[in-house]
């Protein structure tokens, strides 16, 4: 065991804050020349794998300062009274860090300077009580990779301005949160003015308790003249205190409610306030003292924002680094325009006004009725998204696969082909397909099946022409028990005295004997439902995907990959017993009924006529 011969200085550092925020710090230095040598060697190599864009020098102004960087909790004001202590003489003209990394980057004046660094921490200690014991290696560098650095956020419609609200206004903005009495939320202190919002139903009242502070009058006049908005003032504000480590949930405030502009004003402490795009795309965006922070098209519609609890961030220093920041007590003025129309904005899913309109579509009433309704809504839909759906669906679903290979020398009909996946498979058999989307239909022919545009109602083909039929996820999209029926008997017409017919729909049932369907997205809360008395309802509710099905008749959104188009398609839930019944009421005979992960399924076969 190599002997260790530690000379130990102890200082404490006390940033602005409670007593938890008092850093000790340990400076060992370490003696082992070959471990901590070959250490040094393989974290060199480490970064020069993963970080590129460096290029590691003899000989440099910049030192690299590996193990203290935001990753492991050094922030550069705890580097910068580190050099102070220790190396008081040296000119510091810079220090980098960036975020997720375990270094931080020294921009020096002199190259003596940049020597002195390098023999004073390299292969040493730093013990903090906050954090566990890091081993500092130093490295020269040729450049910083300032590439590594954050790009500019580009959200539509988001206009954030620094420093716009002065120190007089500051302090009459403030005093509004003195004089009223905030009321105590779960995460923060609350208060409303001109119009109340109740956070249990998502509506105002049509006055308030507190009219808008006279105060407000001077912002307001100040947003005009900056041309922000115009003589139209804001008549609704919010007011939050948030206390260090509170935040607030994902939200896009309430479409119907509110106008198409949102105001927010922050004063106090700076903080990250996180927006989130529907596919997942999140930006993180610096609120900083005294800023304003507007939001419009997507960012007010569009993207939710919030604020993570947490009681430290990551903000942006120059433009062009970021370090670790405290947070203190932070006041946001949240002013909105109270509206009294339904909202017509451009995205409808996100849009509490039309997802309630769509909510009163009521279904077909007749065979006529329902014939246009499903050509909007199903064929269309099919048509639109043709070349987005036939990427999702490449694989074919085992027991669909088990039951084609029984049949030999045999004509099989895939009515509703889709893209044509099943219609490659056992080359004894000849196949042909039918969609009533001509677009589907057109990529199965890209891929040289046989195929034709037909509606599952009105097939083209004989009496008894073929030995097999399949119907995978068809009847489902059909909006009246009689087109679902109708298309039944089809399937029984065209099927041959000795043949066999696999039919697969959705399932209300989507967990089934303790099993769950892929389907169900374990991070969203499906809510419970009584699959065997789904909710009877006259009109069209709107699913939200991945959760379990509310009502039996829906439509399931389709959002294309950017998120910026939705198309919205008709489903019929199926509950159990509910296919078999609809089968036998065209004098089908069941062969077997399954369940096949969120599917109802039957394998029919006709009856002979004597």
């Amino acid at each position: 065991m190599e002997l260790l011969f530690i000379i130990q200085c102890t200082f404490i550092f006390r940033f602005f804050g409670s007593s938890r925020d008092c850093w000790e710090i340990s400076i060992m230095r370490i003696c082992t020349s070959k471990s901590t040598l070959k250490k040094r060697l393989r974290q060199q190599e480490q970064l020069h794998r993963r970080e590129t864009s460096l290029e590691f020098i003899e000989f440099s102004r910049f030192i690299l300062l590996k193990n203290a960087g935001l990753y492991d909790g050094i922030t550069r004001e705890f580097i910068d009274r580190l050099l102070s202590t220790h190396l008081p003489e040296t000119k510091l003209l810079g220090i980098l860090q960036y975020p997720h990394k375990s270094f931080s980057i020294l921009e020096v004046e002199r190259l003596e300077d940049s020597e002195k660094i390098f023999n004073c921490l390299n292969c040493r200690l730093i013990n903090s009580s906050n954090e566990k014991t890091h081993i500092l290696f130093c490295y020269y560098i040729s450049n910083p990779p300032l590439q590594m650095l954050n790009k500019p956020i580009q959200i539509k419609g988001l206009q954030l301005i620094p420093n716009f609200i002065g120190e007089s206004l500051e302090i009459d903005l403030v005093n509004i949160v003195d004089e009223a009495r905030p009321n105590s939320l779960k995460h923060r202190s609350v208060i409303h003015f001109g119009h109340d919002f109740d956070y249990e139903t998502n509506k105002v009242t049509k006055t308030s308790s507190n009219p808008m502070p006279l105060a407000c009058k001077t912002l307001f006049e100040k947003l005009a003249c900056h041309q922000y908005i115009d003589s139209n003032f804001p008549d609704q504000l919010t007011v939050n205190v948030y206390q260090p480590g509170h935040g607030i949930p994902p939200h896009v405030d309430t479409h119907s409610i509110f106008g198409a502009k949102i105001l927010i004003v922050s004063l106090g402490s700076s903080v990250i306030m996180n927006f989130r795009h529907p596919n997942e795309t999140m930006h993180s965006v610096c609120l900083p003292p005294n800023s304003l922070l507007i939001l419009e098209n997507e960012a007010r519609y569009l993207w939710s924002h919030s604020i993570p609890a947490r009681k430290t961030d990551l903000i942006p220093v120059n433009n062009e680094n970021v370090t670790l920041n405290t947070r203190g007590v932070r006041i946001s003025f949240t002013f909105r325009w109270i509206q009294d129309k339904a909202c017509n904005c451009s995205f409808p899913l996100q849009c509490d006004s039309q997802l309630s309109m769509a909510k009163k579509v009521p279904l077909p009433s007749s065979f006529e009725e329902a014939s246009v309704f499903e050509n909007r809504h199903v064929t269309n839909v099919y048509n639109t998204i043709a070349d987005q759906f036939s990427y999702t669906r490449y694989s074919q679903w085992p027991r669909v696969k088990q039951f084609l290979e029984k049949f030999r020398d045999a004509i099989l009909v895939d009515v509703g082909c889709g893209n044509g996946k099943y219609l490659n498979q056992c080359e004894s058999v000849f196949k042909i397909g039918c969609d009533i989307s001509s677009s589907l239909v057109n990529l199965c022919r890209s891929k040289e099946c046989e195929v034709m545009t037909a509606d599952c109602l009105h097939l083209p083909f004989r009496d008894g022409v073929c030995d097999a039929v399949i119907s995978i996820a068809v009847i489902h999209h059909l909006s009246t028990i009689e087109r679902r029926q109708a298309a039944i008997n089809e399937i029984l017409r065209i099927l041959c005295d000795d043949g066999l017919a696999l039919i697969y729909v959705w399932a209300m049932e989507q967990e089934y004997e303790g099993k769950q369907s892929v389907y169900l997205s374990k991070s969203i809360e499906s809510p419970t439902v009584n699959c065997s008395q789904p909710s009877q309802r006259t009109y069209i509710g709107v699913h939200t995907n991945r959760t379990q099905f509310k009502q039996q008749d829906l439509f399931v959104p389709w959002h294309d990959k950017q998120r910026q188009h939705t198309e919205m398609r008709f489903y019929h839930i199926f509950v159990e017993g509910e296919l078999e019944a609809l089968c036998r009421t065209q004098g089908a005979i069941i062969k077997e009924c399954y369940h096949d992960n969120g599917n109802w399924c039957v394998i029919v076969g006709k009856q002979v006529k004597s």
